[in-house]
């Protein structure tokens, strides 16, 4: 099957995860953190992937290949 394109750009070079009976709701990497999808969540949204840790369910992308800020304490601490 051929890689679908991007919903928001068109381009399916980071297109990486897709449903395949829902391709209109394919999304590339880049655009994902700054779109709304389909269900109306906004940007990345992660689970838990056996075997591969947080991943988004949009793109695919892994979290710690992304910005995402992993901190939630005191910086004092």
């Amino acid at each position: 099957m051929e890689t679908p394109k991007c919903r928001i750009c068109g381009k399916t070079e980071w297109v990486g995860v897709y449903d395949p009976e829902h391709l209109e709701r394919a999304i590339c990497v880049e655009c994902c953190p700054k779109a709304t999808h389909w269900d109306e969540e906004s940007g990345h949204q992660f689970y838990y992937e056996s075997g591969e840790g947080q991943m988004c369910q949009y793109c695919g992308i892994r979290r710690n290949d992304t910005d995402y800020d992993y901190y939630d304490g005191d910086e004092n601490e």
